[in-house]
């Protein structure tokens, strides 16, 4: 691999993965915060909580894979 693409691979793929990874940060912290009271009311242990949330990560990546690409590209 050439040294001018290694240059533009790693000025891509960092925004990329701080973009997807706070979009990721950012739908946790708002869904925490509307299932929260549910998961205090059913007294849900911490290991409940992360299987909950270790279900819906495929979903989560489906979605915030194209706005973490388009955000990386606007900033790259």
């Amino acid at each position: 691999m050439r040294i001018l693409d290694r240059y533009v691979l790693r000025s891509f793929f960092e925004p990329f993965v701080i973009c997807f990874l706070g979009f990721i940060a950012i739908w946790l912290v708002f869904d925490l915060s509307d299932n929260g009271p549910d998961f205090i009311e059913a007294k849900a242990s911490l290991k409940q909580v992360a299987g909950f949330y270790a279900t819906q990560l495929p979903q989560t990546i489906m979605i915030s894979l194209p706005v973490g690409l388009l955000l990386a590209l606007l900033f790259s």
